[in-house]
């Protein structure tokens, strides 16, 4: 088991376990893009995670279902942030900017399909950038940091 994957499986195991400690009944409320996606108590329920790490996204492209959960999760020791963007025509208008300090972490509901293109401002668009395919879509063109 590589160790992003190991992270992702203890986050996602330590995030259910505290749920159940705390009472917390799944219910994800503020699911709009933009808005969170955190639950009632206060944490998330990531289905799925992007790494900030080496100032880059990973994966750059995400393909999830509506209804997803990303969390992005800074491996590194200085910020990173989460900000929308619209490289291409065919991306979606939502508007998320989240602060991403060192060691945290920050989630967000996709519930409309849809391509959901970001970036970090800290680092830039050519640097840092990524996309959150959402249901049946594609982007065939490039991002500015690919």
């Amino acid at each position: 088991m590589n160790r992003r994957r190991f992270l992702a499986t203890s986050a996602a195991f330590a995030t259910a376990s505290i749920a159940g400690c705390t009472g917390g009944n799944g219910n994800n409320e503020g699911t709009e893009p933009g808005d969170g996606g955190q639950n009632e108590n206060g944490g998330s329920e990531a289905d799925a995670t992007v790494t900030a790490v080496d100032v880059t996204f990973d994966p750059i492209r995400l393909e999830v279902e509506p209804g997803t959960t990303v969390e992005w999760v800074n491996e590194d020791d200085f910020a990173h942030d989460v900000t929308s963007e619209q490289f291409h025509d065919a991306a979606a208008d939502w508007d998320v900017a989240k602060d991403l300090p060192a060691g945290a972490t920050v989630s967000n509901t996709f519930d409309s399909e849809g391509i959901y293109e970001y970036y970090c401002t800290i680092h830039g668009q050519s640097n840092q950038c990524g996309v959150v395919l959402v249901g049946d879509v594609s982007l065939d063109a490039s991002l500015p940091c690919e």
